[in-house]
């Protein structure tokens, strides 16, 4: 583990794939989940995953498609009721870039996640969220990355604590 940055108050980290799962805490089970779905090394795709082996998660998660490396921007696929209630709005069908008010330092935060897919890591981002009425409220978020050809990050999987 490798503390990224700092943005804010918001520490992220950076972890590689094999990052021994007890790393994540309360998040353990899901790591283990996005690992059993490996194939020998090759990372795995949002196809290999079904409905249910997110229960008990489905509100925790949101899935996004990369949709371009530059400049670096992404896709909301699935956006989970927790992390609809935190930010004050689903972002389904929505774009990064148009999401920019609800990062803590947008620019910032933008080109630590395109490092960690170019990278291919697992990243968590903690910290208390600044929204009116919220500011005391920590939370954690891991990012998982998926891949379709087993190496190149073409979506990620977030999951909030």
């Amino acid at each position: 583990m490798a503390v990224c940055s700092e943005i804010d108050g918001w520490v992220f980290e950076c972890f590689d794939l094999d990052t021994p799962a007890t790393e994540f805490g309360k998040l353990e089970p899901i790591v283990n989940l996005w690992r059993s779905k490996f194939e020998g090394a090759k990372v795995p795709s949002w196809a290999s995953f079904d409905f249910y082996d997110f229960k008990g998660w489905h509100g925790k998660v949101t899935k996004a498609s990369i949709i371009s490396y530059d400049p670096y921007d992404w896709q909301y696929d699935i956006f989970g009721t927790e992390f609809v209630e935190l930010y004050g709005k689903d972002w389904t069908n929505k774009k990064g870039s148009d999401a920019e008010s609800i990062h803590v330092d947008y620019d910032a935060s933008v080109e630590f996640y395109k490092m960690a897919c170019e990278k291919c890591l697992i990243t968590r981002a903690s910290g208390k969220v600044p929204w009116y009425g919220l500011r005391h409220k920590h939370i954690e978020i891991v990012e998982l990355p998926l891949s379709n050809d087993g190496t190149t990050v073409t979506d990620i999987i977030e999951f909030i604590l």
